[in-house]
């Protein structure tokens, strides 16, 4: 079964680990539940484990299309997770520069908040720093910077500022 990754700001993520005092028992803080950040009550994640791509890889190919060149901020859970928060896995192609990472994306689709708190929950049992991590600015550069060399980003589907960043970040190295 699969492993997923999401981005996040991981901010929202770093303070779940503490056991709250004023949280009931079997409650869990909204901060990580929030940083989901759903859109018509669905999510895109990657297939996280697939040996085709690293996360760096896909930390790269994600970030390409953004605004700006920042950290990749991201929470790694399992299927097992999703299955039995009751949240549907749906098969639809990615839109980043990178064609094999497009093939790894899903959509995690019907949401319901009561499903979303119920993955949070499990997901919160375990390590939040074992769970979360992040790609730093440079290394996201080195990698956008890596993948037009190597071609797997297609350089006309990559932000210009976002190119233009992270050819000046890989230089600085």
């Amino acid at each position: 079964m699969p492993s997923f990754l999401r981005k996040i700001r991981m901010a929202r993520w770093r303070d779940a680990a503490p056991n709250h005092q004023w949280l009931a028992a079997g409650e869990i803080p909204a901060d990580p539940v929030c940083a989901f950040d759903t859109q018509n009550n669905s999510m895109s994640v990657y297939i996280a484990d697939s040996g085709i791509r690293t996360v760096e890889q896909l930390a790269a190919a994600y970030t390409a299309t953004r605004d700006s060149l920042q950290p990749f901020e991201y929470v790694i859970f399992e299927s097992d997770d999703v299955n039995r928060a009751g949240i549907e896995v749906a098969g639809v192609e990615g839109t980043t520069p990178d064609a094999e990472s497009n093939k790894l994306h899903r959509d995690l689709v019907k949401i319901s908040a009561q499903k979303l708190v119920a993955l949070t929950s499990r997901m919160l049992q375990r390590d939040v720093a074992e769970i979360c991590d992040r790609v730093n600015r440079k290394d996201v550069a080195s990698h956008i910077v890596r993948g037009l060399k190597e071609g797997w980003l297609d350089a006309t589907k990559i932000n210009p500022k976002v190119l233009e960043s992270a050819k000046r970040d890989a230089r600085i190295q």
